[in-house]
């Protein structure tokens, strides 16, 4: 496996330079996107639309803040599980990351 370049360490990139470091094209943008945290994607995606607006790159941005979203979502659902195992009444209206599930269930707004 080749050594991750130090100038794409997400953990040492922040606005500007995190999206000119990700947004130049997929050779950047792969082996970032996998490092960064949802605001950081979140940003990443925003900046691409008000900027060069490129649907590959949309995608690929929408297609791992769907997955980082999902993984907390699985978290809050893991955590809510717990607790009704612990003898606690079910609340899901705690859990921020599933409010789209207790509209589903029709709970909510």
């Amino acid at each position: 496996m080749a050594a991750r370049d130090p100038a794409l360490d997400p953990s040492l990139l922040s606005g500007e330079d995190l999206a000119e470091a990700a947004l130049g094209g997929w050779h950047t943008l792969n082996p970032l996107l996998m490092g960064l945290e949802r605001p950081q994607v979140s940003f990443l995606l925003k900046t691409e639309l008000e900027g060069r607006r490129r649907a590959p790159l949309l995608r690929r941005l929408h297609q791992r803040l769907t997955q980082l979203r999902a993984e907390d979502e699985r978290d809050a659902l893991a955590e809510a599980v717990r607790n009704l195992n612990d003898g606690h009444p079910l609340d899901l209206h705690r859990f921020g990351p599933l409010q789209w599930l207790v509209r589903e269930l029709g709970g909510g707004p």
